[in-house]
């Protein structure tokens, strides 16, 4: 119940973010629905000897982004994604242990146009950060072992790519990667063995409609 109502309690943070005061200044302000698959690249946590492995499984995500063009090649973005995940738990022989996950991110990033930004298409380098947050039933179940889920801060680079539609349409294509530390924390006196929380590289690829809100 407690990750549960600590997960919720991002949403009004979320919501604050994509309304953001920097779009009072604004050249051009965008709204770009997406939809994205999550691929974790790396196990959550790892240890051979024990062994114990937890890992999550990749996802379909869906969000926003809310975009301020600040001068003509440079864009301010803040992006919500959120989705349902599995997370597996395998150790000692048996069969994996398969529980649900929610996930959420949020991150604040910089677009910058490669290409001319008066043309139609455009190629954009992102880079940004973040926070990365799991909702999930194994926390839940194993507090009292030691086991917790925290949010972890997240750096995010990436490429973007821009495609017109019509003159007011346009469709956008991300690869990112977004970095975070494991988001699973678990306390080695209760196991009796190291545990080996790894680095993440979550591989993100966004598809969204660009939409235009107002321009200057």
């Amino acid at each position: 119940m407690t990750r549960r109502i600590r997960f919720a309690g991002y949403l009004p943070v979320a919501i604050c973010l994509l309304f953001s005061p920097l779009t009072v200044h604004a050249a051009s302000l965008e709204l770009t629905p997406v939809v994205a698959h999550l691929a974790p690249l790396n196990s959550q946590v790892a240890n051979i000897d024990a062994p114990l492995v937890i890992r999550q499984s990749a996802s379909t995500a869906y969000g926003g982004r809310l975009g301020v063009w600040i001068i003509p090649r440079v864009a301010v973005e803040a992006g919500v994604l959120v989705g349902s995940s599995d997370i597996e738990l395998l150790g000692g022989g048996g069969e994996p242990l398969v529980l649900g996950a929610q996930m959420l991110q949020m991150d604040l990033r910089a677009r910058v146009r490669l290409t001319d930004p008066n043309a139609t298409n455009g190629l954009d380098v992102i880079a940004g950060i973040g926070l990365s947050d799991l909702g999930d039933l194994l926390s839940d179940v194993g507090e009292d072992q030691g086991i917790k889920t925290p949010a972890k801060v997240t750096g995010i680079i990436g490429v973007g790519g821009t495609v017109a539609v019509t003159d007011r349409i346009h469709l956008r294509f991300d690869v990112e990667d977004h970095i975070h530390g494991a988001n699973f924390e678990i306390d080695e006196d209760n196991f009796g063995f190291p545990i080996d929380g790894r680095t993440q590289n979550d591989l993100v690829v966004a598809a969204g409609i660009v939409i235009p809100l107002w321009q200057d």
